[in-house]
Formats: C-alpha cells, sequence, structure tokens
C-alpha cells in the first residue's frame, strides 16, 4: 500500500494541509475553540428542545508544529486564557486524513474546529435533511429526533407547537442526521462523535460543533477523490456499506390494516388490476389501537388473533403466491401484556436517575423503551425477532422509533445524554444480526452516522400528505439527495405521505392528485411501497378507483422494468468501472455530479444514475414541464421522442407519467422502449 505524503504549510494567517492532490485550509485565529457549556435540554414526544448557556469561547494557540514521518502532522499548544493544553494530530491511510484531538479541558465543554469552504463550493449530505437545495446558511443539529410536522409550514407548526411545544420541528431536524457531507469541489468530511454536534456551513467556512460532557477524544476526517467514484466510495468505507436488496423486493410493497376480512379483497383487487405485488406490509398485525391522531398498534408484539387468525398459515399460502408478508415493530413497549412483564421483572426498560422506569407518553397511551444496551435485553429482543421469522413466517419488517430517548434517561451502558444517537444505530445492527444471511428485509426510520453499517432500507419519515417542500412531497426529494450523498443510498419514502389529521376545520388528506405524483417520484426509489397513512379512510389510496388502480399498476410495472438498473446504480454504475456487492453509490444523483461540477446548486432534474434524467412534478395543477437537458440526445419517456441536450424543452406531464429521460443508446433505452411493457 503507498502512503500518501502529508505536508503543513504556513502562508500568513492560513495553515494547509496537504495530502494525495487533497488540502484542507484553516485559518490560525480561529480554526479551533473550546466553550464551557450548561446544557438546558427538554423533550416531549420525540421532539427535543435545547437551550444551553455558553460561556467564554477560548481559541487555539499553536506553540508547536512538526512532521511525524511522512504521513502524519502534529500540532500542540494551549487554550488561550485557560492555559490547559491540547494536540491535535492527522495522518494519511488509504488517500483518507483522519484527525484527533486530545485535551484537558475538563467536563462540560463544546469544541469547535472550523476550515476554509472554497470559493463557489458547496455541500451535500448529513444524512436524512429534508432542506432545500445546499447545506448553505444554516446550524444542523446532529440529534437523532422527530423530524416535526409542518417544520414551519403555516398555520400547522404554530398550532401544533402550541399544542406540543417543538412538536412542529423545522428545517433542520432529522430523524437520521449524519455528520458526513461531501461538496460539488469533491471533497469529503466526517466527524465520528456520537454524542451532541452541530455542523454550521457559512459564507467562508465549514464547522463542527461537539458537545464533551466528559473528557474523551474528538475524531474526524477529511478526503478528496480524483472522480466521483473515490469520492463516495472512501465515504462508503467510513459509514459502512449497505447490502443490496434480494430480489423478491421487486414490484409493489402494499400497506393495507384491518384484518384478513378487508386485506386479502383489496389485495386480489390490485393483482387484478394488474399491480405487480412483490410484498403484503400488515402494520397491525398486532392489532389496532384507536388514540386522539387516529389510528395506532398494539405495542405488544404479539400477533393479534382476532383480525389475523391462523397468522402463519395466511403468509405461507400468500408466499406461495410470489407474495411476502412483512409486519411491524418498533422500540417501545406498552404498558400492559407479557412482553411487558417480562421486561420489567429482568429490569430491560429505560429507566429514571431515582432507577424508576421511565414513562413515556406515546400519542393517546403510555409506554416504556426497552433498554437494549443491556446485553440480555438485547438477546432478549432477538430472541423476540427470531420468532417473527420462524414462528410467523414475516419477510421483513418495519423497525420503527428510537429517538425518543431522554436526554436524562440511564440506560445500562450509560446516560440518554451520551447513547440517544448511538441507542438508534444499536436498534438497526440488534436487526442486522438477527436477519444476516437471510433474504429478510427490515427498514428503519431513524439513525446516526453509521447507520449504514447495520441498516438494510431506510425510509425518510412521516411526510405530511401536501406537495411543499417543507414537509410535503417537495421535501421528500431533498431527503433522497441528501441522504445518497451521506452513504445512505438506499433510502425511500411512503407513497402519499403518512401524516394526514382532520380536526376541526383544519385538514390535510391526500387527494388522488397528490397520490399519483408521489408514485410517479417512488417509481425511481429503490423500493415502491405504499402506507395507508394517519387517516386511512379519509385518505386517496391505490385501490380507491379502477381509475387509480390502472394507473399505480402501470407505475409500479414500470419499477419492475427499472429494478436492475437501479440496483446497479447503488453499486456505482456510471461512477466507477466495477461494480460493487454491496449499495454503496447514491442512486439520486444531484444534476451536476453527471452534468458538471460548475453546474448552479439546483435540485432539478435529478439524475438516477447516469443514463437517466428524472423531473419531479411537485405542483397540484403543473400540465407542462419546462426541463434543461444536458448535452447529449434524451429520450422523454412521456412522448418516446428524442431531444437533443444542451437546451431547455417544454412538454406535457399527463398525471401517473412520470417525466423521465433516457440516455440515447443506454442499455436502459431498450429496456423501456424496445421490450414488451
Amino acid at each position: 500500500m503507498l502512503l500518501a505524503l502529508v505536508l503543513l504549510t504556513a502562508s500568513g494567517d492560513t495553515l494547509t494541509l496537504h495530502w494525495e492532490k487533497a488540502q484542507v485550509q484553516f485559518l490560525r485565529k480561529n480554526w479551533l475553540s473550546i466553550v464551557s457549556i450548561r446544557p438546558r435540554v427538554r423533550s416531549a414526544m420525540g421532539s427535543f428542545r435545547f437551550a444551553p448557556h455558553y460561556g467564554r469561547e477560548h481559541f487555539a494557540q499553536i506553540d508547536t508544529f512538526w512532521q511525524e514521518g511522512d504521513t502524519a502532522v502534529v500540532l500542540e499548544g494551549t487554550w488561550k486564557g485557560l492555559g490547559r493544553r491540547w494536540r491535535w494530530r492527522a495522518a494519511e491511510r488509504e488517500g483518507i486524513l483522519f484527525w484527533h484531538l486530545e485535551s484537558d479541558s475538563g467536563n462540560a465543554v463544546a469544541v469547535r474546529l472550523r476550515w476554509l469552504r472554497l470559493r463557489g463550493e458547496y455541500a451535500y449530505g448529513l444524512g436524512a435533511q429534508c432542506v432545500p437545495g445546499p447545506l448553505d446558511g444554516r446550524r444542523y443539529r446532529l440529534w437523532t429526533e422527530e423530524q416535526g410536522i409542518g417544520r414551519g409550514k403555516q398555520p400547522i407548526s404554530f398550532f401544533l407547537n402550541l399544542a406540543v411545544p417543538g412538536a412542529a420541528g423545522s428545517l433542520t431536524t432529522a430523524y437520521a442526521p449524519m455528520a458526513t457531507f461531501i461538496t460539488q469541489a469533491r471533497r469529503g468530511a466526517i466527524l465520528f462523535h456520537e454524542g451532541m454536534g452541530f455542523f454550521e456551513s457559512h459564507r467562508q467556512f465549514y464547522s463542527w460543533e461537539v458537545w464533551l460532557l466528559r473528557p474523551q477524544r474528538v475524531e474526524g476526517a477529511f478526503w478528496g477523490g480524483k472522480d466521483w467514484g473515490e469520492l463516495l466510495h472512501r465515504q462508503a468505507c467510513l459509514v459502512g456499506p449497505m447490502p443490496l436488496l434480494p430480489s423478491w423486493c421487486k414490484g409493489a410493497w402494499i400497506g393495507l390494516q384491518g384484518g384478513w376480512t378487508r386485506v386479502l379483497p383489496i389485495l386480489a383487487r390490485l393483482r387484478q388490476g394488474g399491480v405487480p405485488i412483490a410484498a403484503l406490509w400488515i402494520q397491525d398485525w398486532c392489532g389496532p389501537r384507536k388514540t386522539w391522531l387516529g389510528m395506532d398498534l398494539w405495542w405488544r408484539w404479539l400477533p393479534d388473533t382476532l383480525t389475523y387468525p391462523n397468522l402463519r398459515q395466511q403468509i405461507d399460502s400468500l408466499r406461495r403466491e410470489g407474495i411476502r408478508t412483512l409486519g411491524y415493530i418498533n422500540s417501545f413497549l406498552a404498558t400492559e401484556g407479557p412482553l411487558y412483564d417480562t421486561a420489567r421483572a429482568r429490569g430491560y426498560l429505560v429507566r429514571r436517575s431515582t432507577g424508576a422506569v421511565y414513562p413515556i407518553r406515546a400519542p393517546g397511551f403510555p409506554a416504556v423503551l426497552v433498554d437494549f444496551t443491556n446485553p440480555e435485553a438485547y438477546q432478549w429482543l432477538q430472541d423476540l425477532l427470531r420468532r417473527f421469522i420462524h414462528e410467523y413466517g414475516f419477510s421483513g419488517w418495519m423497525a420503527d422509533y428510537t429517538e425518543w430517548l431522554p436526554w436524562d434517561a440511564q440506560l445500562y451502558a450509560g446516560s440518554g445524554a451520551e447513547w440517544h444517537n448511538k441507542y438508534a444505530v444499536l436498534w438497526a445492527r440488534l436487526h442486522r444480526e438477527v436477519t444476516e444471511g437471510t433474504d429478510v428485509v427490515f427498514f428503519t426510520r431513524c439513525g446516526h452516522t453509521f447507520t449504514p453499517r447495520y441498516a438494510r432500507l431506510q425510509w425518510l419519515g412521516d411526510q405530511l400528505p401536501t406537495w411543499d417542500k417543507r414537509d410535503g412531497l417537495g421535501s421528500v426529494l431533498y431527503g433522497m439527495l441528501h441522504s445518497g450523498l451521506s452513504g445512505l443510498p438506499l433510502m425511500h419514502s411512503d407513497i402519499g405521505g403518512y401524516t394526514s389529521f382532520k380536526i376541526g376545520p383544519f385538514a390535510r388528506l391526500r387527494s388522488r392528485r397528490l397520490f399519483l405524483r408521489w408514485a410517479e417520484a417512488c417509481v425511481v426509489q429503490p423500493v415502491f411501497r405504499t402506507h395507508e397513512g394517519l387517516r386511512p379512510q379519509d385518505n386517496h389510496q391505490a385501490y380507491t378507483d379502477s381509475a387509480t388502480i390502472a394507473a399505480f399498476a402501470e407505475l409500479a410495472r414500470l419499477h419492475v422494468r427499472l429494478w436492475d438498473y437501479l440496483q446497479r446504480c447503488a453499486q456505482g454504475y456510471g461512477l466507477t468501472d466495477t461494480l460493487m456487492p454491496y449499495a454503496w453509490a447514491p442512486i439520486w444523483r444531484p444534476f451536476w455530479m453527471h452534468a458538471s461540477p460548475t453546474a448552479p446548486a439546483k435540485e432539478l432534474p435529478i439524475f438516477i444514475g447516469p443514463d437517466m434524467l428524472f423531473y419531479p412534478i411537485v405542483r397540484p395543477y403543473q400540465r407542462y414541464a419546462r426541463v434543461f437537458l444536458p448535452p447529449g440526445k434524451w429520450r422523454s419517456w412521456i412522448t418516446h421522442q428524442v431531444y437533443e441536450g444542451g437546451k431547455a424543452i417544454k412538454l406535457p406531464v399527463p398525471l401517473g407519467k412520470p417525466c423521465l429521460f433516457v440516455r440515447e443508446g443506454a442499455e436502459l433505452e431498450r429496456v423501456l422502449f424496445e421490450e414488451k411493457f
């Protein structure tokens, strides 16, 4: 293995680290600092309100620096005004510059690292961020939590915050934040800290902020790449590449509930209408529970024999017909049922500092969290999940929640403040170990930087059934892009959104037009999955009428035809000559990745791999689209005509017809336009 030479150069007020044709530059005056903090944290229903008190900021004074061989640089000094020492070391390994900071700064401090942003540079990433465009001008909290309902959309957010302060969230709250990003200048950065942290993108520099509630080392890395494939591959090696999805996932995943007497007739209608069904997802297999918000579930994780009698026999029957069955579980236990009694008796539950079980007020009923940092509780949950596979016959499940762990909770392995983000990653690891070596697929919502090491599939969470860019269909586009550029390529969304409600004069319910436009966007996602939403009876569904069934069937068949191409994109097609046996590259790629690095930082149109362009329709009554095509020749899925690139074209966008363009001469063109549909 060849090691790159690492050099530190000083020029005026700047310090520059060089390695393998990459560099990162710091301003001497403010590149590194610490500040004392007094955290003040409140939480309700998975939403957190931070109001910390910051003390005086102390900047790092460099007393000396030296080369440590050819591949490392060390800087040492004191904190101005404190006199305490610090030591920062950077070393290259396989093209990545790893750094770590050691300091005797004491407890409850925030460490800040800043480095210069290149002129015209913009960043994408930080996990499942549903923020418009690049990561500019905002302070991002690297804390897994409820994304929020509305996220600033009015008047929804205003009234929701009156009822539950903080529950509306903001543009920067996320279910699965990740402390990593890349830029269109082919640079990347990652922070290995899994506690509380922040990222800021200023006009002149980027910065990490890390909260250290006890003395510990802070670590991170920078890297570059000669091309996009190398850059993204290095990121995937750091956060952990994901295993590819098994072939049975190809087709529609139909989310239904209400018991066999309701589910099976609807499933039959969809099949008769030509929908290629890969899986039936019955989230209420454990029984329905009505709350003031709508329909919820009994969190007892045992089959409901009234609504789903003969569960295993029916699941086996569907499997013989080529349809897999999926279930649901989350990190809670309702405060009734045999599993709760067992967990409480054995000490498997999250507790308060007093030792009492920590009660969590879920939407409409009380619940408790399982402490799977306890090795015995971890094994107990794994044994429960093995029953899902071997006793009940499930081929997968939604692995929900984990973001509600309180800051002041006490766990077997430490405090909630320390374990909050790691708790979400451990949840994915628990499921991964149970399903390893099988074709079972679980999908998670919450996570943090190292979730891709363990997750099989991720989904963006609970959006409103609206068109807007804050918490509706428009926000999904950004969430897909930022996730993929964080090393989380196997991301998808609920078709049509989830958080529907009807409270007095206020209602947000799913319309037919929104449902089909959302389905158009999901055609080019790794899986094509429906959800009936929070109010199934009021939302438009795939099975609502024959016209919707026909349009949905056509979209599902298109997804099936695109399946192999989407899998190859996740393996790095178009970015490297060699496909990997796992998913490490984004399926959704920003326009500048395959057009030009100097292209404007816009989200539309979106490259789906190198050979397809997707222009999502996010306005309710849009009849035409004006699309700028990059150089080359592109065939439209809507008109089947070939258009010359390098200019904008205008064409109709009928409902149920995704606005897709395929590069002329690509193998995908034959699959879509020449083979029988």
